[in-house]
């Protein structure tokens, strides 16, 4: 049988069982779970918890989110093993309360550059691709070396723009920036 509730803090131990039409606003909703405390990663969420929150958010309204959860940290010392502040950890659970409505933070100020986003397409070097008929004994050792943040990246990263793109991807490419070669022939490259 299900059951009509109103929903209230406490009544979830997380919020991502609420519908995403739900997410925002508190109201009406169908619902046979049974009420738990409101926590993020472990971390129990109180009403006094929430009553802290929206007074530190009130008394410094001209900092920046990231600064609200550093002072949020220090204020309830919240830190790592290490003892360094769960910050990150903090910018998520006031974030989450702020989506659900139970806290209203500053308009976000900064966001972050993503490279992999704005990633432009690398200058295509031009490199002697005659065919070797040649046996790999007469071709000699292979070299394999790692070329990220060197003047060889460029290479790299213009040979894996124009013969395996498709199969390759960013991550692939920040992990395996090596580039094989034997002979000078193989290392021409402009710069």
């Amino acid at each position: 049988m299900r059951l009509i509730a109103t929903w209230t803090l406490g009544d979830f131990d997380d919020l991502t069982s609420v519908s995403p039409s739900l997410r925002s606003k508190l109201g009406i909703a169908v619902s046979t779970a049974v009420p738990k405390p409101l926590s993020y990663r472990h971390r129990p969420i109180s009403e006094d918890d929430l009553v802290f929150i929206r007074r530190l958010i009130a008394e410094h309204p001209g900092l920046s989110r990231r600064r609200l959860s550093t002072k949020l940290c220090e204020a309830w010392n919240w830190v790592q093993p290490n003892g360094a502040l769960r910050d990150m950890v903090c910018r998520g659970m006031i974030s989450m309360l702020h989506r659900v409505g139970l806290i209203e933070l500053p308009a976000v100020r900064f966001v972050p550059r993503n490279p992999m986003v704005e990633r432009s397409a690398p200058s295509l070097v031009d490199v002697d691709q005659t065919a070797l008929h040649t046996s790999l004994a007469e071709l000699g050792p292979l070299e394999i070396r790692q070329v990220r943040r060197t003047p060889e990246e460029a290479l790299f990263n213009s040979l894996l723009q124009q013969h395996i793109w498709a199969a390759a991807t960013a991550f692939v490419s920040a992990l395996l920036t090596l580039l094989p070669g034997s002979t000078p022939r193989a290392r021409k490259y402009p710069g």
